[in-house]
């Protein structure tokens, strides 16, 4: 965040306490998907920050430390890939003690598909190329996983390897796998991962848009069939990616939708209906 404001000396700051105060030598169980793309993507990001004079915050005395940390992540992420009998990383892990034999098999298909970005760039930077090898197999088995109709169901099973749940749509559970398959492609210049969007983004189109082209209805994987008319707040993301994908047209249908509901409630509920107009649900916060 300050990067983004430009303030050079937060910046700085903000490296020699992280160099200073984090390791990961912690018992703590932790998210495999959360822990990448917050912990391990803020160190590769910083990191790339603190080296590339190009980008304006290049600090002279660096050497390192923050790629030295996610490398040191990244290996503590390991034993959810290599205990589980399929491509698929569980859920969880125990930063310091590793994989619990009671760990739930159960995951979702944005928590093993959104792995990709940081997994390789952490390996094109440290020339450990483990972490992009093992990210990509879970892309390629996943995308195994479509089913006739091109669609990809919420969660499912480390063990078997098979869905548990056939909800489809942009929403929790499966937002984020379009926007690495996108992000992947843009990044290592893959055109595999750019043929798979298309083909997905194509699938989600004809089957689980509704009639006004501004939301993505979540519908079974497996039938297309209608499974419920609401949308939830994860999936206004969706919008910014279809500009990203060059859509402009459709992102605009879909970018006024959200704001029609943020407009009515000044926020976007965790889920509202589009049919019935029911109160929405807000996440409230937790007792004090």
């Amino acid at each position: 965040m300050l990067a983004v404001v430009g303030d050079v000396k937060g910046f700085e700051a903000a490296v020699k306490m992280v160099i200073r105060d984090v390791h990961f030598n912690l018992d703590s169980r932790i998210q495999v998907f959360e822990v990448t793309i917050r912990m391990m993507g803020g160190l590769l990001s910083a990191h790339l920050l603190a080296t590339d004079a190009k980008l304006g915050f290049a600090l002279p005395w660096y050497r390192g430390e923050l790629l030295a940390l996610a490398h040191d992540l990244g290996k503590r992420l390991l034993p959810a890939f290599s205990t589980s009998p399929t491509a698929f990383p569980f859920a969880r892990v125990n930063l310091k003690h590793g994989m619990d034999n009671t760990e739930t098999t159960e995951t979702c298909t944005a928590g093993v598909g959104t792995l990709i970005l940081e997994f390789s760039t952490l390996s094109r930077l440290t020339g450990d190329p483990q972490f992009e090898i093992l990210a990509q197999q879970t892309v390629d088995a996943l995308w195994e996983l479509k089913t006739d109709v091109g669609l990809f169901g919420n969660s499912l099973d480390v063990r078997s390897g098979s869905w548990r749940y056939m909800m489809s749509g942009v929403g929790a559970g499966v937002d984020s796998w379009f926007e690495y398959l996108l992000k992947s492609a843009i990044l290592l210049n893959d055109e595999t991962a750019l043929s798979r969007f298309e083909m997905a983004y194509s699938s989600l189109l004809r089957a689980t848009r509704d009639n006004s082209g501004a939301f993505f209805l979540n519908v079974n994987a497996q039938t297309s069939d209608l499974m419920n008319t609401w949308v939830d707040s994860l999936s206004a993301f969706f919008p910014g990616l279809q500009v990203l994908a060059g859509d402009v047209e459709n992102a605009i249908k879909s970018h006024l939708g959200f704001y029609h509901i943020w407009r009515k409630f000044q926020a976007l509920p965790e889920r509202f209906d589009l049919e019935s107009k029911a109160p929405p649900h807000f996440l409230l916060p937790p007792p004090s």
